[in-house]
């Protein structure tokens, strides 16, 4: 269990190049299937891989790479045992029901990988009395955790970079403009990943974009994995640069330049915000602080990602948690209601300290 960014995929490398065993790795998306190759690719470990998008056939090669779905669709065509198994994102075999649990049946020694082997989901029909639904990975079939760093645990040591919560008031819309603009000339940001839940809100966001900023660029699940390749090269290497995309970048994407989210969708999954948030936290050059900015209808999500994900404080260096000030914020959201541009949390150290301040315009109308 590590933090995103914290180096799974380069530790299972790392293991791999040691034993030079056969192995299939598994993962669900085929922009995580991009990390493993650029990871095996520095340690010139041949391998090959077999999804929807590739020409690779099986052949002698000690690795193959691969995703849950795939492995589903045609099982048949694989071996019944490997030496190795590496599942990565694990946390989606936690699921019962879930049908990538097939790759349970394979004999050979398993290894999960995940930033999130405890999910905490918000319950929007507020069923159970803390309105939160935990669901563990279960000991009896994944075994016991070997190692572990926590986000707040990462980020203390400078395995990962700190970061600003803000939040804004705009969800749902297409108009993001003014948000970018924003994190453009008062923050200083220069790589931002924007993330909608609607194809149809996204497109619109990203045809107003285009016309205002230069290098922007568009992305959902049906953009394919050369148009990707081309997108990010020119992210990394432009001086301003924005992806606006329809959750396909919230998991095993490593753009490490990224040094800002922007959530213009409402999230109820802790897991699917600390993925998020980690693709901003990778460390880069001149690069000290990330921003992290969402709506505030995500606010019990984010009270609980940063009680339960972002700070397990054991000896932290200020040892300080505080957790009043989300209602405070909730009561100073509804009081300016329209008004209200963006509410600033700063976070620093290795523990979590609330600091609200309202934006100027808004302090000085209060106090006239």
């Amino acid at each position: 269990y590590l933090a995103p960014g914290c180096g799974k995929t380069f530790i299972s490398i790392f293991a791999l190049k040691q034993m030079n065993k056969s192995c299939i790795i598994f993962t669900h998306r085929l922009s995580i299937i991009r990390e493993w190759k650029l990871c095996l690719d520095k340690f010139g470990i041949e391998y090959i891989v077999l999804d929807s998008e590739s020409e690779d056939i099986i052949n002698n090669k000690n690795i193959i790479i691969t995703t849950y779905q795939y492995y589903i669709l045609n099982s048949k065509d694989f071996e019944s045992s490997y030496d190795f198994i590496f599942c990565d994102e694990a946390h989606i075999l936690a699921e019962e029901n879930n049908k990538s649990r097939k790759v349970l049946e394979i004999k050979g020694k398993h290894m999960f990988l995940t930033a999130t082997p405890i999910q905490y989901e918000y319950d929007t029909e507020q069923k159970f009395e803390n309105h939160i639904i935990e669901m563990k990975m279960d000991e009896k079939i994944f075994g016991k955790s070997i190692y572990t760093i926590t986000l707040g645990d990462a980020i203390d040591n400078n395995y990962l970079c700190n970061y600003r919560l803000l939040i804004h008031n705009k969800p749902y819309t297409t108009e993001c403009y003014e948000h970018v603009n924003d994190l453009i000339t008062e923050y200083g940001r220069k790589k931002i990943l924007i993330f909608y839940n609607s194809i149809e809100n996204a497109k619109k966001a990203y045809n107003h974009l285009k016309e205002k900023i230069k290098n922007v660029f568009y992305m959902d699940a049906n953009t394919r994995y050369k148009e990707r390749e081309q997108i990010f090269s020119i992210f990394e290497t432009s001086k301003i640069s924005i992806i606006i995309n329809v959750n396909v970048l919230s998991e095993g994407v490593s753009l490490p330049c990224i040094d800002t989210i922007l959530l213009m969708c409402s999230k109820q999954s802790v897991k699917s915000l600390v993925q998020i948030v980690g693709r901003s936290l990778r460390l880069y050059k001149n690069k000290l602080c990330s921003i992290i900015c969402v709506p505030y209808s995500c606010i019990e999500t984010i009270d609980t990602f940063l009680t339960t994900f972002a700070f397990e404080i054991k000896n932290s260096k200020n040892n300080i948690l505080t957790h009043g000030n989300i209602n405070d914020m909730k009561e100073i959201i509804d009081y300016t209601d329209k008004k209200l541009k963006i509410i600033e949390i700063e976070r620093e150290g290795g523990s979590l300290d609330y600091k609200i301040k309202l934006l100027n315009d808004i302090v000085v109308e209060e106090k006239k």
